[in-house]
């Protein structure tokens, strides 16, 4: 989740609500002063990190811990909990295909985050 946040901290519009809750706690000038020293980097990375991968870490970051913290419930508990990032993740793309969730639906950020899931259940359940 860190490094999703920090791209979109770096590199990413600053009207996302991120900016806010940075605003709120007052770090934002912390993060202008970081954007101006490290933004001139965005043109050497390719917009699927910038723009796909932040999506597809928090899906696998919320699937890996929540893949662990229910391992020992029953099938049907853990696979509900565990799949409950990659379902907003994927219904959230879904939702702007149809118009009904604002922002752009792109088929990369769809075909990451289902990528993620699978890789985090995958690993958090062979421990």
């Amino acid at each position: 989740m860190i490094i999703g946040g920090l791209i979109y901290l770096l590199w990413r519009s600053d009207e996302m609500i991120m900016f806010n809750c940075a605003d709120a706690i007052g770090i934002l000038p912390l993060i202008y002063d970081a954007r101006v020293i490290f933004g001139g980097f965005s043109e050497y990375i390719p917009n699927i990190i910038l723009f796909s991968l932040p999506d597809a870490v928090w899906v696998y970051s919320g699937t890996a811990f929540f893949s662990r913290l229910w391992l020992d419930e029953s099938p049907v508990i853990h696979i509900l909990w565990s799949s409950i990032f990659a379902a907003l993740a994927v219904g959230s793309e879904l939702g702007q295909l149809a118009g009904l969730v604002p922002g752009t639906f792109d088929i990369a950020d769809l075909l990451l985050c289902i990528a993620a899931y699978v890789m985090a259940y995958k690993i958090s359940t062979k421990f």
